[in-house]
Parts: C-alpha cells; sequence; structure tokens
C-alpha cells in the first residue's frame, strides 16, 4: 500500500486532493529532480491494483466499463440519426472534452459518416482560453446547456467529467440525465472512491455531487447508468487534477472512443494519432 493510500494518511481530504509524498520537498528540488519526482508521480496511474488498494486505471472492474461504454457509443457511431454523444466538463475537464469532441468528429468527416460528438465547456468558448468560474458553480446552466445541445436528440450518450467528484456544473447535467433515463444514458469520469465524492449542499438544489453519483451506482447495475472512478494517485502538485487527472482522462476518453470507433468501422486497420483521433490506413 502506498502512503496516499492509506486510511491515516490525510484522512479528511479526498484522493484528488491529498500531498503526494513523492514530491513532498518539490519546492526545494534540482530540475533534474523535480522531472524524476513528476516521473515517479505519474507512474502511479498505471499501478496494478492490490486487495488493498482503490480500484485503478488497470483494474479489471474499470476496463469492463469502459468497454460497455465503448459498446454503447458504437451504436450511436451504426444509427446516428437523432443520436448524439455529448463530453462535458469545467475547466481543463471541459478542453479534453473539446479537444476529444472535435478530433473524433473530424476523422468522422474523413470517413464521410454523421458527426455524432459534441461538447460542453462550463462559461462557453470562452472558457477554452480562460478561466470562467463562475459557470462552473450552477447546476442549473449545466442543465440548461446540456438541453440546448440536445434538443431534438432521441438518443444521448452523457460523459461527464468532473476529475475530484465535485463540479456542480456537471451534477446538474448528471442528475438531468438520471431525470431523462428514455433519453439520455450517463457516463461520469472522476477519480475519486464515492464515498470521496463532495457532499456539500448546493444552493437551490435538492441533491449534493454525492446523492447524484450513489444514485448512478445504484443504477450501474442494469447499465442504466456507468461509473468510470479508478484512483491515480494523489497530484504531484495538491489538488492539481490538470495534471495526472487530465492525463487519465484523456487516456479513458481516448480509448473508450477508439474502441467504439475500431468496432464500428472493421473494413481498415485503425490506430490512434497523437492528437486523440483515429487514423485509419
Amino acid at each position: 500500500m502506498h502512503e496516499w493510500e492509506s486510511p491515516d494518511y490525510e484522512p479528511t481530504l479526498p484522493v484528488t486532493e491529498k500531498s503526494n509524498p513523492l514530491t513532498r520537498d518539490i519546492d526545494r528540488a534540482s530540475a533534474n529532480c523535480i522531472v524524476r519526482m513528476l516521473q515517479a508521480c505519474d507512474a502511479q496511474m498505471f499501478q496494478e491494483e492490490t486487495e488493498a488498494t482503490y480500484q485503478r486505471l488497470l483494474s479489471g472492474q474499470v476496463v469492463k466499463t469502459v468497454m460497455e461504454v465503448a459498446k454503447r457509443v458504437e451504436l450511436i457511431l451504426k444509427a446516428p440519426q437523432d443520436s448524439l454523444v455529448v463530453l462535458s466538463g469545467c475547466g481543463t475537464s471541459g478542453r479534453l472534452a473539446f479537444l476529444m469532441a472535435s478530433g473524433f468528429n473530424r476523422e468522422l468527416r474523413r470517413l464521410n459518416q454523421s458527426l455524432v460528438y459534441s461538447y460542453i465547456i462550463a462559461g462557453g468558448d470562452r472558457a477554452l482560453f480562460s478561466s470562467q468560474e463562475a459557470p462552473e458553480d450552477s447546476p442549473k446552466l449545466g442543465m440548461l446547456s446540456l438541453k440546448k445541445v440536445c434538443e431534438g436528440k432521441k438518443h444521448v450518450l452523457f460523459i461527464g467529467i468532473s476529475c475530484g467528484l465535485s463540479a456542480p456544473f456537471v451534477a446538474g447535467q448528471l442528475d438531468f440525465c438520471l431525470q431523462h433515463p428514455e433519453v439520455y444514458t450517463p457516463v461520469l469520469v472522476g477519480f475519486n472512491p464515492i464515498d470521496r465524492a463532495r457532499d456539500e449542499h448546493i444552493p437551490g438544489c435538492t441533491f449534493t455531487f454525492r446523492s447524484v453519483v450513489q444514485r448512478m451506482q445504484e443504477l450501474t447495475k442494469s447499465q442504466v447508468a456507468f461509473l468510470i472512478n479508478p484512483a491515480v494517485g494523489s497530484e504531484a502538485i495538491s489538488g492539481s487534477s490538470r495534471m495526472k487527472g487530465g492525463s487519465a482522462t484523456k487516456i479513458l476518453l481516448e480509448v473508450v472512443l477508439s474502441a467504439a470507433h475500431a468496432a464500428t468501422f472493421t473494413n481498415t486497420p485503425s490506430h490512434t494519432s497523437k492528437h486523440g483521433a483515429v487514423k485509419h490506413s
């Protein structure tokens, strides 16, 4: 068991907010040492699960869920009419949603296929370039933005990204999906165990992020909702989830979408480009 996994190590903090023992002296380290520290922190993402640890990026249940979500994307790719895959998040998570949606749409365009991906970022496209923090705290804005993007659609796979399982904007979207299961299948990507999801009251709401996740957890049994929440270890700089959390998000989304494309477009071999889109040769 690694120190950050111990229940006695910074017990009041979620995994994503804990300090990382590997970088305890990073402020006094040389440039070479800093690089080695960052490399060691990144390597924690790929450590295998043991009985004493949280589920990890390569854990069997995580891999199984990733492939189940990929099958849902595949169904939309094969029958795109009135269907949509929406990726959403705040800050860096929203920028990754934009990167994935635009990259994989570009590949669909190249293949003369219907475009099925859309993205939402809290604060709109301005947030792609500068911080827009106020919208991140509004579940109502999250819900309204999702309704607008999905207007007229009959089947929507919604992938909400919140590294700390904490963003009210995403919580509002997930709650909306749960209220309309005839249209929406919600997927949550984050890196805390469920009992560490934010449980603070959200003004104007009857739910917390944790209560939304708990409802989703019940629905995972019937695959009405999906949770992808491996622990990838505390960040090199405490709480900066755009680092390891961002990398893990990109890895997971690329695997999901690339697997779906490979299964759908089987006439030619495919591989993933460095920009995140599937390329066929």
